[in-house]
């Protein structure tokens, strides 16, 4: 069998995956462009830091928010009709976004309401792919697959959309809207192509328990879990870490690194290669590592990455800790959601990754106003310092110890068939 990462490997994965895979990488660069033209639109309307600031806790909260329901849709629903619908729902949301500035009618308040509605859209989409994936790949191509998946994300979003999007802004103010629209209509597409035939749930909707059972279900069956629950607990943590440490980049790199705006340009581009290198590392790392050993060596290497940032303000250094940070945070992430795809029941798998990004997005929310709070009283390299103490502690404390048990999963767990009570 050709290992994995070659070319014949690739195509093994499926025509479907592809299809899902390129509806992601289309909607990933539409993204990018509202990534670059939602600041720059709110900075016409507005001059505060903190409202502007305010749209990127807006719209993790709501992610989180959104993942709470998104989960139990996932387990509930076809999964094929779930994703369409979800991004025929941004489709519209966008359109309605281009118009409003088209019109000259936007508001600060309009903007805040796209933050939070992208957010629970994203978030739920993000969840339906996610539990839809497994169905598609065989386990032992997950790492690939989830890995090729996270590429064609962070690659179209940060290399395409985000490139262009202060240039498309430039040209006119909607075009990052009215585009990021356009490539949900080919995401929806190519959604419906790729979930085709699917399994759809055992039992229609009507005849499931109602949302609140199934939502207590999946609460208790994460809670009950120690593996599960303490894996989701690290992993808030360094959603925790990487926010302190990373939301106010923009002032280290000016103040301590004294780059210029196209010198930031730069040094973020570091941290995109490094997702990038990640993304294409982790099928690697998971043939010839045991989960619990990446994540325990993942979180070493953030904590390693902070705690140099914060010590030695060079460029060097600072680039040679943030491209590190950056390689090691898909190789992680992307290995414990292959690790939830194969140990996690089909029917469950839904709402245990909602039970993650729940955890995921709070806890970055979370940590990017700690990280504020602390930046404004000691300055931006103590929160980096902060977030590397805290990886330390939690490496030493936890995960150490859970290396070795979370090393044995690899079959399905154990789980309570769907209840029956309506």
């Amino acid at each position: 069998m050709p290992k994995q990462g070659t070319l014949s490997e690739l195509r093994q994965l499926g025509p479907r995956y592809w299809q899902l895979w390129t509806g992601t990488s289309l909607s990933a660069a539409g993204d990018g462009l509202v990534a670059v033209g939602l600041p720059l639109l709110a900075l016409s309307l507005t001059t505060s830091p903190l409202l502007i600031g305010g749209l990127m806790v807006v719209q993790n909260l709501a992610a989180s928010a959104g993942s709470l329901p998104a989960g139990v849709w996932a387990d509930r629903y076809d999964k094929q009709k779930l994703a369409v619908l979800i991004e025929l729902a941004r489709m519209c949301l966008f359109a309605i976004t281009a118009l409003l500035v088209t019109t000259g009618t936007v508001t600060i308040a309009a903007l805040y309401g796209l933050a939070l509605l992208a957010g629970i859209a994203t978030g739920a989409y993000n969840i339906t792919v996610t539990s839809a994936t497994p169905q598609l790949v065989q386990p032992d191509r997950r790492n690939t697959a989830n890995g090729f998946l996270a590429l064609a994300d962070n690659s179209s979003n940060q290399f395409v959309g985000q490139a262009i999007g202060g240039a498309a802004y430039s040209l006119a103010r909607a075009i990052p809207f009215l585009a990021d629209s356009v490539s949900f209509v080919f995401s929806a597409l190519f959604s419906a192509l790729a979930l085709r035939g699917t399994p759809a749930p055992a039992q229609p909707a009507a005849q499931q328990p109602r949302f609140g059972q199934q939502l207590a279900d999946g609460l208790r069956f994460f809670a009950g879990h120690r593996v599960l629950r303490t894996v989701a607990g690290s992993i808030a943590i360094l959603a925790f870490a990487q926010a302190a440490a990373t939301w106010l980049l923009v002032i280290y790199a000016t103040r301590y690194l004294h780059l210029s705006h196209t010198g930031f340009g730069l040094f973020m581009a570091a941290a995109a290669a490094g997702n990038i290198l990640g993304s294409l590392a982790v099928g690697a790392a998971g043939r010839r590592l045991k989960p619990g050993t990446i994540l325990l060596a993942a979180a070493t290497v953030c904590g390693a990455g902070y705690g140099l940032m914060a010590a030695v303000p060079h460029l060097v250094p600072a680039v040679l800790g943030l491209w590190a940070e950056a390689v090691a945070v898909p190789v992680g992430s992307i290995s414990m959601l292959t690790l939830r795809q194969n140990i996690v029941p089909s029917h469950m798998l839904g709402r245990i990754n909602m039970s993650y990004r729940t955890c995921i997005y709070g806890a970055a929310a979370l940590g990017g106003v700690t990280g504020s709070v602390i930046a404004t009283a000691l300055g931006v390299r103590a929160s980096m310092a902060v977030a590397a103490g805290l990886i330390a502690l939690l490496v030493l404390v936890v995960l150490t110890p859970l290396t070795r048990q979370l090393n044995t999963y690899g079959t399905p767990v154990p789980a309570p068939e769907p209840s029956t009570a309506r």
